[in-house]
């Protein structure tokens, strides 16, 4: 079973795609239906994702590498500790929409997003670590 603790761990050094097998924290085949359910229906409350959105990508393994790790993690592998506007205004943007690039965000989203620096709390958290906070805190619970 791999624990996501491990998986934070791992993605430190070098952001990959996160699976849903990883992201869940189960092994191939074992991931259980109703859990990727409570965290759907648990995001669209708490963040006003639609349930279907998140369910989907979590369904069909369609997280994207900035989607899974996070704005924020991003950043820091890039070497910027900031709010994404600053890193917009501070950076070669060029060389910074290629780096993005590698993780899966357009360049033109790129573009849109860090110049408004227009990303929900999600987002600048990402997926994998948002689950890990709602695995060890609310689903535990119930």
């Amino acid at each position: 079973m791999v624990k996501l603790q491990i998986l934070a761990e791992r993605m430190k050094g070098n952001i990959r795609k996160v699976s849903k097998i990883a992201l869940m924290g189960y092994r191939a085949g074992a991931v259980k239906r109703g859990r990727i359910h409570r965290f759907a229906k648990w995001t669209e409350m708490t963040y006003g994702v639609p349930f279907r959105t998140m369910y989907n990508k979590l369904k069909t393994n369609n997280v994207k590498i900035w989607e899974g790790a996070g704005i924020i993690r991003c950043m820091d592998e890039y070497g910027f500790h900031g709010k994404p506007g600053e890193l917009w205004n501070r950076c070669v943007r060029n060389k910074f929409c290629e780096f993005m690039e590698t993780k899966q965000m357009s360049r033109m989203t790129v573009w849109r997003r860090f110049a408004e620096d227009n990303f929900s709390e999600l987002e600048m958290n990402g997926i994998s670590a948002t689950y890990r906070n709602w695995r060890e805190n609310i689903d535990s619970k119930e």
